[in-house]
């Protein structure tokens, strides 16, 4: 078993500009990657789901590759503010089907 990690693909402090080549960096990787079971994405449930995190998970769709959405730090979130990024990532998975 092997975990390969996107430091900062979401949450990084670099230009713009840079970040969206990461976009081909990471697509050419999962279409390379022969042995890859299954991409767990982490979501901060306080700052919810960006634009990198729904771009990724079509990338994903796209590559039919499985997906598993993880929420972190639900512990610093209201039930109500965690409900809606629940139900945001739901949505937009379920669009994918």
């Amino acid at each position: 078993l092997t975990f390969v990690d996107l430091p900062g693909y979401g949450f990084a402090k670099a230009p713009r500009e840079v970040r969206e080549t990461w976009s081909s960096l990471v697509d050419d990787y999962l279409s390379r990657a022969r042995q890859l079971k299954r991409v767990i994405s982490l979501v901060d449930a306080g700052v919810g789901v960006k634009e990198s995190d729904e771009q990724l998970w079509d990338m994903l769709q796209m590559q039919k590759l499985p997906l598993m959405v993880v929420l972190t730090k639900v512990d610093k979130v209201s039930p109500m503010d965690l409900n809606r990024t629940m139900a945001h990532v739901i949505s937009h998975l379920q669009r994918q089907d």
